[in-house]
């Protein structure tokens, strides 16, 4: 029995605790560019623990150390009373 959920539900999931996360946009015009815009969290810190690492989550997964990543093969933890 596989302990994963299948990964278009995981997707859905992550990307919904993610859009938890209340952004603003910040303009930004560094000397000798042009306007860049970028979104930064809220200041009022409203964003919950989930969306936080739900953040993070794709943060990781799409840069450079995706590549370290590797698989678990431990195996279940147990329930105990």
């Amino acid at each position: 029995m596989s302990r994963l959920l299948p990964l278009p539900e995981a997707l859905r999931r992550l990307n919904e605790a993610a859009a938890r996360t209340p952004t603003v946009p910040v303009l930004d015009w560094p000397d000798g560019s042009g306007p860049v815009s970028r979104r930064q969290p809220a200041p009022d810190g409203r964003a919950d623990l989930t969306a936080t690492l739900a953040d993070a989550a794709i943060t990781f997964l799409t840069g450079p150390d995706r590549e370290r990543l590797r698989a678990c093969h431990a195996p279940a933890a147990s329930a105990t009373s």
